[in-house]
């Protein structure tokens, strides 16, 4: 204001009006998304029931991030990707059993391997870095084979991954659908048909063990479907220790579903089209809080609902709405997408300080905004991952390059490969968006004739 009335004694009203535009355009850049009304910090502090760290008081605010079209020096990520893939390989790899390891050990033969929800975000990660390097097309193509091998169980005929080794009867939904959507992406890095073979194993097995009518619908969370939650889940998801937990979670249909459509587009499968859109239909009635769009955790068997909110069950749920809209872009599914991204930003992204969530829940929402840049050229969607790739990286950074990530503390030991393989996926995913890296075989954001549906 000061500055304001100088420039008015100075020069008048003439002077004044450029300076007044020029606030009005600073106020409203910094606006999330979907928020039009200027009350974008009282929307981002209603967080109850949301699950949220705090984040630390001397949190120092990166740099901005680099936008689309800069030169390559200007465009850190594909670096970034190199050198956090090389992170992982020489912490995690298990050369004499082509497996990665679920901590970072010194003695890795002797290590447990990565559990199917981690390795099933590595093989993303390995599909997304084999797009910007040829070379890893084998490397991606032996994990796979081993996790068959030592996961996969091969004595059932429906099959179906283990959440640790075969033979376990220890199958989670969301585990296999991850796993599945994994195989479609390293299917549409090299067009292998080995890997869409077996994903169409995780989707009978999916089909035949993952659902049924009860509640109307919608997936179970475990394979069992009244498993007993173990105890680290009894805590922090406020359901009572040996309490017989049948539920339906979020998490596991909106994974389903997202991975059903993908098959879809793939291979022109209506079956799996149709069960996807009733179990989205479900999702929506029984789980989604009207008040304001996002989406509730789960749904016991005795009708009671978990009313609290994560971001990759919402994230997880756009991209589902995104994929719907490559089959049929005449139905309204982009608009619900994007009203459903701008509440998960409107409740989560803070532009000062990113997404205040674990590594690999913010993530999701980055991978919808990722694939609505490839859909419709949305360069907002674009820079808001980007900035959020950047937060984390100052945040997390090491001498050498590279993050050693965990839960939300880059510091705590010891490392998780979770964690470290969703940032060589978002990076990858972000060089091939920055650079303009979009072959079909490369770009799971493309409609079924094989060509984006908006050029950006």
């Amino acid at each position: 204001m000061k500055h304001l009335m100088r420039a008015k004694n100075q020069s008048g009203f003439r002077g004044l009006f450029p300076l007044l535009a020029m606030a009005l355009v600073l106020v409203f850049a910094s606006a999330p998304a979907g928020n039009s009304n200027g009350r974008a910090d009282a929307n981002f502090q209603r967080k109850a029931p949301i699950v949220s760290p705090e984040w630390p008081a001397d949190y120092r605010v990166p740099d901005p991030a680099p936008l689309p079209g800069k030169p390559d020096a200007q465009q850190p990520f594909r670096l970034w990707a190199r050198q956090q893939h090389a992170y992982v390989q020489k912490a995690f790899y298990d050369s004499s059993r082509q497996l990665y390891l679920e901590k970072a050990e010194e003695r890795k033969s002797e290590a447990a391997p990565a559990f199917a929800w981690s390795a099933a975000i590595q093989l993303q990660a390995l599909a997304s870095f084999t797009c910007l390097n040829g070379e890893a097309r084998e490397l991606m193509r032996a994990y796979a084979q081993a996790l068959v091998r030592q996961k996969w169980d091969a004595g059932t005929p429906l099959g179906g991954f283990e959440a640790f080794a075969a033979g376990l009867e220890d199958k989670y939904i969301d585990d296999n659908a991850w796993m599945g959507i994994a195989l479609l992406d390293a299917y549409e890095a090299t067009q292998e048909k080995w890997y869409l073979e077996y994903a169409s194993r995780v989707k009978d097995f999916l089909i035949a063990r993952g659902q049924d009518e009860q509640l109307g619908g919608g997936f179970y969370w475990h394979a069992s479907k009244h498993r007993n939650l173990p105890d680290r889940w009894s805590c922090q998801r406020q359901i009572r220790r040996g309490e017989q937990a049948g539920l339906k979670a979020t998490s596991a249909t909106a994974g389903a579903v997202l991975f059903l459509l993908r098959y879809r587009l793939l291979t022109s499968d209506e079956q799996a089209e149709a069960l996807a859109c009733r179990a989205l239909c479900w999702l929506h009635q029984r789980l989604r809080d009207p008040q304001d769009g996002l989406y509730w955790d789960k749904a016991f068997l005795d009708g009671s609902v978990d009313k609290t909110k994560y971001i990759y069950n919402s994230a997880v749920v756009a991209r589902a709405w995104l994929a719907l809209h490559r089959l049929h872009p005449e139905r309204g599914h982009l608009s619900r997408a994007r009203r459903l991204i701008a509440a998960c930003e409107r409740a989560w992204w803070d532009p000062q300080r990113g997404l205040p969530d674990n590594l690999w829940f913010s993530s999701t929402l980055v991978e919808a905004w990722i694939d609505l840049y490839w859909l419709v050229g949305d360069r907002t969607a674009l820079a808001r991952a980007q900035r959020q790739a950047v937060i984390i990286h100052s945040a997390a950074r090491e001498k050498e390059g590279y993050g050693k990530f965990t839960w939300s503390d880059p510091t705590a030991q010891p490392q998780e490969l979770l964690y470290n393989a969703t940032m060589t996926r978002i990076y990858s995913l972000l060089a091939k968006a920055t650079g303009r890296i979009a072959p079909t075989s490369c770009n799971h954001a493309v409609a079924p004739n094989g060509r984006r549906t908006t050029k950006p």
